[in-house]
């Protein structure tokens, strides 16, 4: 399983995560038309699953999916004017490294970004840290980018996250 040896799956992880954040858009590029009383303020969740983890427990490979309402904006019509929100549904492979500690952890995610009409793909980049709460709870906390390219603009979502770990056995 790409280079990691057969133990490294029996240790699975679940975490299911909240996220807020701000879209870096120009909402006219990307609603191919002008807008009013943008909305940048975006949410969702999503859930991570890794399932591989290599021989020192640093690096993990696994998969997310989730959910973002990532923008809001108006479209002017000569009666008035529509909200339109844009929201997006994805699948990616993820990439974590962790720190010796096992406090920090980088991760790098790849995957499809499903539009309402469109396909487009997706890339995420970030930093986290895993909040001790006793002795048996982490939390994981992050920060990160993500980065969805369209054909016409792209979009950088930056998020904050906060998670809760499901147990899976292997620790």
């Amino acid at each position: 399983m790409l280079g990691l040896p057969a133990s490294a799956a029996a240790q699975p992880e679940l975490e299911l995560y909240g996220n807020v954040g701000w879209s870096l858009v120009d909402t006219d590029d990307w609603a191919n038309q002008a807008t009013l009383n943008p909305g940048r303020l975006h949410f969702g969740g999503n859930a991570q699953f890794l399932f591989a983890r290599s021989a020192l427990r640093s690096l993990q490979i696994g998969a997310e999916v989730g959910f973002q309402r990532l923008l809001a904006y108006d479209v002017p019509l000569a009666s008035g004017a529509v909200r339109v929100s844009v929201e997006e549904f994805h699948a990616m492979g993820v990439v974590r490294f962790r720190t010796r500690s096992f406090r920090w952890f980088g991760e790098f995610a790849v995957g499809a970004m499903f539009f309402d009409g469109f396909t487009t793909p997706g890339l995420g980049m970030g930093v986290g840290h895993y909040l001790a709460l006793g002795e048996d709870l982490r939390i994981p906390v992050k920060a990160r980018a993500n980065f969805v390219f369209d054909i016409e603009s792209m979009m950088v979502p930056l998020s904050f996250y906060v998670g809760y770990p499901i147990g899976l056995g292997g620790g």
